[in-house]
């Protein structure tokens, strides 16, 4: 009819319910929620158009008109932007990230984990600097707005540790200084003594 009407094909909250216990429904589990730009390839007179998405999470296509997607990134594409990354001169090779839109990564000998603690947005890292194992990513959304992730192995596990009162951590800077003490800026700066 010309765009006087619209149907909705699927959305955030059809594909992903449920906060950081999301099962994402299989029917799309080929695209990635945020969808930047669409291609329509061939159209058809059934609705059965072939469509490409270009999405945070990189390529997907469509052959029954949006009802379901397939990924096309292939095996190991690596398009994830990160706002910060961090290591430690004691073990160099376990990095800990914050990605635009796909949470918490790590890497141990090359190999990156993403999305290892439900969030949608994280950002600065820093790294203990006694004990590698020992990591810190602010974040936002997921279990809070702004918090701070802490993990204490390496990244196997992430727990929510707050942010000082008061105070949004999201996409704030971090750091940890030779004697390890912590700071973190917002609207005040706040140390934690290491």
């Amino acid at each position: 009819d010309g765009g006087l009407s619209f149907s909705d094909k699927w959305s955030y909250w059809a594909m992903c319910s449920g906060g950081c216990a999301c099962t994402v429904n299989p029917s799309f589990a080929g695209s990635h929620l945020d969808v930047r730009c669409l291609y329509i390839y061939n159209s058809s007179s059934s609705g059965n158009d072939v469509l490409f998405f270009g999405t945070d999470g990189g390529v997907s296509k469509s052959t029954d008109g949006g009802n379901t997607t397939l990924n096309l990134n292939g095996k190991n594409l690596q398009i994830t932007e990160f706002y910060g990354i961090s290591n430690s001169e004691i073990l160099p090779n376990l990095i800990y990230g914050g990605t635009q839109d796909n949470g918490v990564f790590d890497n141990t000998n090359n190999y990156w984990r993403g999305n290892v603690y439900c969030v949608g947005d994280a950002y600065d890292a820093v790294v203990d600097v006694t004990n590698p194992m020992i990591g810190y990513v602010t974040a936002g959304g997921g279990t809070g707005f702004g918090p701070i992730m802490k993990t204490s192995n390496g990244g196997s596990t992430w727990s929510n540790i707050g942010c000082p009162p008061g105070e949004n951590c999201q996409n704030k800077p971090m750091v940890i200084d030779k004697n390890n003490n912590f700071y973190v800026g917002s609207k005040n700066l706040w140390k934690r003594n290491g």
